[in-house]
């Protein structure tokens, strides 16, 4: 694949250290999260592509718009999968709470589109031609 190629040399070398470095934070919780996309039945290279892009492996991550945690939720999506402050303890930065809402928003996700993929078109309607008015009808006024 001939663009893939072309930016391998750009993309390689100016990510690798922090390529690098969120692996090495994902194999510390890895034994606790990859099992829960495993359990949903997704890809786990895509929980460790989305939490190396977000925050590099960081569980305690806040971003400048509110998003915080290791998969990085803005406060009402994170309420909406069950993520809530308890006892001062914002859940968005509990891993495995986060990996579990996220898990639950990637199938979400795919069964909507899958869902569109599926559902049969129904043909639009077409508006029916508006009749044009008979030449005896057409009265032109000039000031």
């Amino acid at each position: 694949n001939a663009p893939v190629q072309a930016a391998l040399p750009v993309g390689l070398p100016r990510d690798r250290e922090q390529r690098l470095e969120a692996w090495e934070n994902y194999q510390y919780l890895r034994p606790q999260i990859a099992p829960i996309y495993d359990a949903s039945e997704l890809p786990e290279a895509l929980l460790f592509a989305i939490l190396a892009k977000e925050t590099g492996g960081k569980v305690h991550a806040y971003s400048h718009a509110g998003a915080a945690g290791p998969l990085q939720f803005m406060p009402r999506t994170a309420m909406r999968y069950g993520l809530r402050t308890v006892d001062g303890f914002d859940s968005r930065l509990d891993p495995v709470a986060s990996t579990r809402a996220n898990a639950a928003y990637i199938q979400r996700l795919l069964q909507g589109a899958s869902a569109k993929r599926q559902a049969p078109r129904e043909p639009k309607p077409v508006p029916a031609p508006v009749p044009a008015p008979a030449p005896n009808q057409i009265q032109l006024q000039f000031k």
